[in-house]
């Protein structure tokens, strides 16, 4: 290429998208762990909320992006004609962050007043009062394995399930006060009752 210096010639700049590719393999784990659960409490901060819980799936998503972002690093390694190499790598980033925003937007609020969540790619609260509550049923641990699930079910038809973690675990009596206060059914599934 005369009168310009082709990407593939200049060694700095493939080293840049090396260290990039390797940082995303080494901190994957941890990134996939810490930026879903930045994303409810940053941005859908809302003063006296009980608990911010952050769906699996947002986890799963993250750890998908970073996977694009790491495709589009190799594509730029590996792939000489820039004509080629430009389209794959822009989708592939354009892809990662389409990614990232639709699993930031997930995520489960309990409040005093009720429940307010999103679904991956949603753009507009569900927002339940604790009287729009038909019914919520417990699945306790069974055999040690996984953890305790909880499926609330509202009067419109509407469902959600989250997983019992630390913070769902301190709020559980406050919930559980709030239910019977609001006549909603509390049914543990081990049990039946």
């Amino acid at each position: 290429m005369e009168g310009g210096v082709s990407m593939h010639n200049k060694p700095q700049i493939k080293l840049i998208f090396i260290v990039f590719a390797s940082c995303l393999l080494i901190f994957s784990p941890l990134l996939i762990l810490l930026i879903p659960l930045f994303f409810p409490v940053t941005f859908f901060y809302e003063k006296y909320t009980w608990v911010y819980y952050t769906p699996s799936i947002n986890h799963l998503l993250i750890g998908i992006a970073i996977g694009l972002l790491f495709l589009a690093c190799l594509t730029v390694l590996l792939i000489k004609k820039f004509k080629i190499m430009l389209p794959i790598a822009s989708i592939l980033i354009i892809g990662a962050i389409i990614v990232t925003l639709g699993s930031s937007v997930s995520y489960l609020k309990i409040t005093p007043d009720g429940m307010k969540f999103r679904h991956p790619f949603e753009m507009k609260d569900k927002v339940y009062k604790w009287n729009e509550l038909q019914k919520v049923d417990y699945y306790p641990i069974l055999y040690g394995t996984g953890k305790a699930t909880y499926e609330v079910t509202f009067k419109d038809g509407e469902s959600f399930e989250f997983s019992e973690n630390g913070n769902v675990l301190i709020i559980r009596s406050k919930l559980k006060m709030v239910l019977l206060q609001h006549d909603v059914p509390f049914r543990n599934m081990s049990t039946g009752l």
